[in-house]
């Protein structure tokens, strides 16, 4: 069963819909300038294990977070109550991110990149529930999500630079608009 519903979330996040949603970030964070290579390629390194740190966190803080939802019924204050609903809710479905973002991490490879982004739009969207609801100033959401995004796409930088490396040369010939030879498979 587990299986199936992993599954599932993996084909939902590969949707071009959703695909299109990357790249109008990546629009706006390939216009800002590059760190130098070795730090988002440090970051590349290290995120595996951050992720897996993360969602080991987040088995333990999401039934807390639940727990504390439950007990903010008794402020009555409805922002306060979905601040803490949603806070448990997404705790757990970025837990869920993160262990499926390590494997492909380690291999540095797009799919567990695209993980950690959904991650991220995930606490983005936490965030913006925290600032209405006075937990969270807007420009600590602002600041922080700028940064975890620009990291992140330096990365994917790396990730496009190592897979456009390692592909076979048809492959590469076809990324630069080259006419591929039919008798060959592409291998993509």
């Amino acid at each position: 069963m587990f299986k199936k519903i992993s599954n599932k979330i993996d084909h939902s996040l590969s949707q071009d819909k959703l695909i299109i949603i990357i790249k109008k970030f990546d629009e706006f964070f390939s216009k800002l300038p590059n760190l130098p290579d070795f730090l988002p390629k440090f970051f590349l390194t290290i995120s595996p294990w951050l992720a897996l740190a993360s969602g080991i966190i987040g088995i333990l803080a999401g039934p807390l977070m639940a727990i504390l939802g439950l007990l903010s019924l008794v402020t009555l204050s409805p922002l306060i109550i979905l601040s803490y609903i949603s806070s448990a809710f997404i705790m757990i479905l970025n837990t869920f991110l993160m262990f499926k973002a390590f494997k492909p991490l380690k291999k540095k490879s797009l799919q567990g990149w695209i993980y950690i982004f959904w991650s991220e739009i995930l606490w983005l969207i936490n965030g913006v529930i925290e600032t209405l609801s006075g937990e969270q100033t807007w420009w600590v959401l602002l600041v922080s999500n700028l940064i975890g995004f620009y990291l992140l796409f330096e990365m994917k930088r790396i990730i496009n630079q190592e897979e456009t490396k390692n592909k076979p040369k048809r492959v590469k010939d076809r990324l630069r608009g080259k006419k591929e030879n039919k008798n060959f498979d592409v291998v993509g």
